[in-house]
């Protein structure tokens, strides 16, 4: 978001609620962090307020921070990402994969789910390295108990090879492009009925 976070977040959190009141369904959004907001005082009483202030639950809350973040990160932004996530929020480090992957931040930062970066999907069907690396990222999340969603998905091939290495998620333009929130709306009565 180019929005501040007393902007942008109040936004997000009402989206979800509408579209959590549409359907079956329940959705969880994502929105990205940066590290000025993680460094902001009182971060997490702020977004406490937003989400009371919204009467939002925060479990329909993801936050997405960058493995740069992760890696640059000190005991205040560590603090920060706890507190966040003992409110319930959940926590995701994207595009994993693209900087110096450590495995510190995934033992520092108690996090929920890895985005593995679709630099690496692309090639899961065509380059063995790729598949090789998509696979231990996968084996390795799994094993310390975090969810798993693989980027820019947008071949059947692709799926098929993330079904079978027991990928978790997926997001990309083999299920849908960016679209307003009405076309979302739309797709969500479709799946209800």
């Amino acid at each position: 978001y180019t929005l501040s976070l007393h902007d942008a977040l109040p936004i997000s959190c009402k989206t979800i609620k509408r579209l959590n009141s549409m359907g079956k369904e329940r959705f969880t959004v994502a929105v990205n962090l940066s590290v000025n907001q993680l460094y902001e005082k009182d971060f997490v009483e702020k977004v406490d307020e937003i989400l009371d202030e919204v009467q939002l639950c925060p479990e329909y809350l993801e936050f997405e921070i960058t493995e740069r973040i992760a890696l640059k990160g000190n005991k205040d932004v560590f603090k920060t990402l706890t507190d966040l996530r003992d409110m319930g929020i959940k926590i995701s480090i994207d595009d994993f994969g693209t900087e110096y992957s450590s495995l510190m931040n995934i033992k520092k930062i108690d996090i929920d789910k890895i985005k593995i970066d679709m630099q690496f999907i692309r090639g899961v069907t065509e380059q063995e390295k790729d598949a090789a690396i998509v696979s231990s990222i996968i084996d390795l999340s799994h094993n310390v108990g975090v969810t798993v969603i693989a980027e820019g998905v947008e071949k059947k091939e692709q799926l098929n090879y993330l079904k079978v290495k027991r990928c978790d998620e997926v997001q990309g333009f083999f299920y849908y492009k960016p679209m307003p929130e009405r076309e979302i709306y739309k797709i969500d009565r479709k799946s209800v009925v």
